[in-house]
């Protein structure tokens, strides 16, 4: 069997070794990204679609333009996914390191041996040699590829900042809060001094 170290090379799936953690990063983002809208859904809204407030009431004493003690009672709504993190999780990094070892083990083991033996006679009427010889090799050639492969991944996952259309949205809510909250010290004569 003959080693060709190019064709082992070609032979690794390194297409999907690396493919198959980037495939499951982006799936993990969509995810990450299902959790938030279903997070802003259950958590920022009602039942309705209407968004979900947080409402507040005090009261506070201020002096008049009059110069009188005068007692206001507010309430104030605040959207709720104001007063909590909403969860924007994202995938920021993905390491993948490849490490492959293909190594080629070839034992080669030849045996030779060779015998001679040698034999003479000698007797007054005939004169006799005998020779007897015998050679012998064994060869045997033994390869073995060892092929292993070791993927290490690391994922790197950070809170990220709010999505535009969330902020917009949120913004929004607060500009129409503070319209609100204008339009209710306009009818309430609120120019004074709070204490």
């Amino acid at each position: 069997m003959s080693f060709n170290l190019g064709n082992e090379l070609a032979s690794l799936p390194i297409d999907v070794l690396i493919a198959r953690p980037l495939d499951a990063a982006v799936r993990a983002q969509a995810f990450a990204a299902e959790t938030t809208a279903r997070f802003v859904k259950e958590v920022g809204l009602e039942q309705d679609g209407s968004v979900r407030m947080t409402r507040m009431r005090y009261s506070y004493t201020y002096v008049n333009d009059e110069g009188e003690e005068e007692e206001v009672e507010k309430e104030i709504a605040v959207p709720f996914l104001t007063m909590v993190p909403i969860p924007f999780i994202r995938i920021s990094e993905v390491d993948i390191d490849l490490s492959f070892r293909i190594r080629n083990i070839v034992v080669d083991n030849r045996e030779r041996s060779l015998s001679v033996s040698a034999g003479a006679e000698a007797n007054w009427k005939a004169f006799k040699v005998s020779v007897n010889a015998s050679y012998s090799s064994k060869r045997t050639t033994k390869s073995k590829i060892d092929r292993s492969a070791e993927v290490d991944i690391r994922v790197k996952a950070v809170q990220d900042e709010m999505p535009e259309g969330l902020r917009i949205l949120l913004n929004i809510l607060t500009e129409g809060l503070r319209a609100q909250e204008a339009e209710a010290q306009g009818g309430q004569g609120g120019g004074g001094q709070t204490q």
